[in-house]
């Protein structure tokens, strides 16, 4: 089972960019367009920097997450 703790840690591991992306389309629920918008990069800088959750996938594993738990 995933932690609080584990999320938290993994996303720490992120670039800023990665993470900021991340939640604001994971978390806050708001579409490329709209986080592309409200930053100075364009929606096909954001979708790829989501898209990097394989960064955060290996970076919970690290932590001792295991995606069959």
């Amino acid at each position: 089972m995933l932690t609080a703790w584990q999320v938290e840690e993994a996303l720490r591991m992120l670039s800023e960019e990665h993470r900021s992306a991340l939640v604001e389309v994971h978390y806050k629920a708001r579409s490329y367009n709209e986080v592309a918008r409200a930053s100075v990069c364009g929606r096909h800088d954001q979708e790829p920097r989501v898209l990097r959750a394989e960064a955060m996938r290996l970076a919970l594993e690290e932590l001792g997450w295991n995606r069959d738990d």
